[in-house]
């Protein structure tokens, strides 16, 4: 085949070092065939060579359209990083009309073959596998994919080692094109109700009930649904049934309470992707701690231990991992909460003893057995009086008081044998360790077993809000960090709520910049500069630690995440300057339709249909792409008016008028004015043309230069006028153009 359908480079051509070999057939669909095949790297051999199917090859627009899907698939697909997707290796030529696509081998196949294969699998081991459904699930809706990948059961394969894997299959259909589909029969077995009944786009909480499908699938391995015709479950759907619970034990039946919970047919009552995935890792190591309660009474009475390792130093892997976690992702001191002292890192391998893990705890639990062990949980406050340091830990104050309070309950209530507060477990005389506490606040808080909140002002209810723990700048990361957290209030540490877990999960990075950069808008810090530093942590971004330099530390921050960041919406600020916001409260809007635009993130994800997503720092400024629309003013003392100008002389104006309210906009006379569409269309078949919709509302900037002729575009470029609101303007008709690249 000729190589006239061209793969972009973002992954490698493979051609040269697949070998076809026996060339055996193991998926075979309309859509696609799937090939076992083999790779000259030991790593990866052998390999699935995935053949996309064209119904009639010789039909050239038949053709070109599964080229054109093959690369939207190629463009999510390969986007997607996490350990439990399938990875996209690279293309190949000369398997199919089209080119062909390669992942690793998954030896067991689908979930469904796997589970028929394996009848006797341990609760740990079905736990595992829903653990990586589950994971793959909450980072897939993280980015905002509505993926409904779930409903097909050939979605989820097993490899060698029996973990399970999210196929990328779906990850690239757009909403409008999932909406228009017929629901096959085939998926009625995994569908939630609201879409058999309403025909309503799949969402996160649909994604929830088919993950509780799987549940069933995995615990009974039976299909759910099981002895119901496909054509009859939409009949019980329709009439209220959920699917048919399986048999549990009285030791289990937290897992049919959740269950239950999954299928509920109000949406908004199933639990979030993160609630679920904090479900099942839950139930595993609860199950690897029974495990292990089960392991030392054989030992006890002198049965031996199945797989014990003989070795006195460990096993090696599992040592090696367990060191990895301690000087990476664990705080260099931690509180003994049985002693009330302080150990270090060195100390943690002497007291927890991880030479006494054995491969069955492994083969149960994987990389959880570590994560067990090293499980502590950390306090999440507001600074009282007499606060116990690292170097006086005294056993006396309303200070020690609180400490001993928050490591009884993580003793107690949730297991830890381990604790740390940022009152006593920071050398703050040590610069070294000071700055690692900053840059590392947010993993600490993100790897603790339990975040405990203590709302030491809070009495009820009713004087929640008020508690100053909601407006301060460091409380945030605390807040956003953690996987699970309990909130308490008052000197009697009540629990705020019953529920195991008080919060949904954010994962730090860049991504939905302009919405947590929202929620730091009304907050505070005593130093200017924590403004900065409290905010690394949450965006994943490090810069160097310099107390006395001031605002120039915000400065510093946004133009590493402007540069880190690939949404548009990261740009969309009021006030501050031109180029930068000086404060998150630049971020803030009480503009509905604005709100709504921004936080509007699926559309950046996918990196098509909306605004520049390619922007970046340079010398002269942001450098970003704009839909510039030439614009006259009217002005009066207190606003001015702007009316975009028609392209030609028989066209009518694009845009309504645009009313900026502001005292200080430069003279008509010697000011030139455009409107800088920012969420501007894609246009189909030119990268370099945006396009604007009749009826839609847009965000856009207010963009000056000095009216000079003869003045060139370096010296004389356009500059965006700062406003105290963001601004939006409505499309009067459908218009298509050139973009501009503008220096902000």
């Amino acid at each position: 085949m000729s190589k006239a359908f061209e793969i972009p480079i973002c992954i490698p051509d493979l051609t040269d070092h697949i070998v076809k070999g026996e060339h055996f057939e193991a998926t075979n669909s309309r859509d696609y065939h799937v090939y076992k095949c083999n790779w000259d790297q030991p790593n990866y051999s052998p390999v699935a060579v995935k053949v996309i199917g064209v119904l009639q090859p010789e039909n050239v627009s038949d053709l070109t359209k599964r080229y054109n899907e093959l690369l939207e698939e190629i463009k999510v697909w390969g986007r997607l990083q996490n350990e439990h997707i399938l990875p996209v290796l690279g293309y190949v030529y000369g398997h199919g009309h089209l080119p062909s696509l390669v992942f690793p081998w998954m030896e067991n196949g689908s979930l469904t073959k796997f589970l028929c294969d394996h009848q006797t699998l341990g609760r740990g081991e079905c736990l595992r596998l829903l653990q990586d459904i589950a994971s793959a699930l909450q980072y897939s809706l993280t980015l905002i994919v509505i993926s409904n990948v779930l409903v097909r059961q050939d979605n989820i394969l097993v490899d060698s080692h029996g973990r399970a894997f999210i196929t990328g299959v779906g990850f690239s259909k757009r909403l409008d094109e999932i909406a228009h589909k017929p629901i096959g029969s085939a998926t009625l077995r995994w569908i939630a109700p609201e879409l058999v009944s309403k025909k309503t786009l799949p969402t996160s909480k649909s994604d929830v009930w088919s993950f509780g499908c799987n549940m069933i699938h995995v615990f009974s391995r039976k299909l759910p649904w099981l002895g119901i015709r496909s054509e009859k479950i939409v009949g019980r759907l329709l009439a209220g049934h959920a699917p048919p619970l399986p048999s549990m034990s009285e030791d289990h039946v937290q897992d049919s309470s959740f269950l239950q919970k999954c299928f509920s047919f109000l949406p908004q009552n199933r639990p979030s992707a993160d609630q679920t995935l904090a479900f099942v890792r839950e139930s595993l190591m609860t199950e690897m701690s029974r495990s292990t309660k089960v392991l030392a009474h054989n030992h006890d009475k002198g049965s031996p231990a199945v797989n014990q390792h003989d070795h006195a130093n460990g096993i090696p892997d599992v040592m090696t991992e367990f060191k990895r976690r301690v000087f990476d992702l664990v705080p260099p001191h931690l509180i003994d909460v049985d002693n009330m002292v302080l150990v270090s890192r060195d100390e943690l391998i002497t007291i927890l003893k991880p030479e006494t893990i054995t491969e069955e705890d492994i083969r149960q639990c994987g990389e959880l057995t570590v994560i067990h062990l090293l499980k502590y949980a950390i306090l999440s406050h507001r600074w009282g009086k007499s606060e116990p340091t690292f170097q006086d830990l005294k056993p006396e104050g309303e200070g020690y008081k609180k400490l001993k309070e928050f490591c009884v309950k993580a003793k107690v209530e949730y297991g830890c044998r381990l604790a740390w507060s940022d009152t006593c477990c920071i050398n703050k005389e040590s610069s070294s360790e000071l700055d690692e506490a900053i840059r590392s606040m947010f993993i600490w808080y993100r790897e603790a077993h339990i975040c405990i909140v203590h709302l030491a002002q809070t009495k009820s209810w009713e004087t929640l809000i008020s508690d100053d723990w909601f407006f301060r700048g460091w409380t945030l990361q605390e807040l956003l960090a953690p996987v699970r957290m309990r909130f308490y209030y008052g000197p009697t540490w009540t629990p705020l709520t019953q529920n195991p877990n008080d919060k949904d999960d954010a994962k730090p990075g860049p991504n939905r910049a302009w919405e947590k950069m929202s929620w730091a808008a009304s907050r505070t810090t005593t130093r200017i500069e924590d403004v900065a530093y409290s905010l690394t942590g949450i965006f994943d971004i490090t810069i160097t630690v310099a107390y006395g330099e001031g605002d120039r530390a915000f400065k510093r921050f946004m133009a590493e995440l402007i540069e880190k960041c690939k949404e548009w919406q990261i740009l969309v600020w009021a006030g501050g300057l031109p180029g930068c916001p000086t404060e998150p409260s630049c971020y803030r809007t009480t503009d509905e339709a604005a709100l709504e635009m921004l936080k509007n993130h699926e559309i950046s994800w996918w990196g098509e249909g909306c605004g520049d997503d390619d922007f970046s720092v340079t010398k002269r400024g942001v450098q970003v792409k704009l839909f510039m629309v030439p614009a006259s003013i009217n002005q009066s003392l207190w606003e001015s008016t702007f009316l975009s100008r028609p392209p030609g002389r028989l066209m009518t104006s694009p845009l309504e008028k645009l009313v900026v309210q502001s005292p200080c906009l430069p003279p008509a006379s010697t000011t030139e004015w455009a409107i800088g569409i920012v969420n501007y269309h894609d246009h189909d078949d030119d990268p370099n043309k945006g396009r604007l919709k009749a009826g839609q509302i847009y965000i856009c900037f207010l963009l000056r230069r000095f009216c000079l002729p003869g003045l060139d575009t370096v010296r004389n470029h356009w500059k965006k006028e700062v406003t105290e609101n963001i601004l939006t303007v409505r499309c009067k008709r459908d218009f298509e153009k050139e973009l501009e690249t503008v220096w902000l």
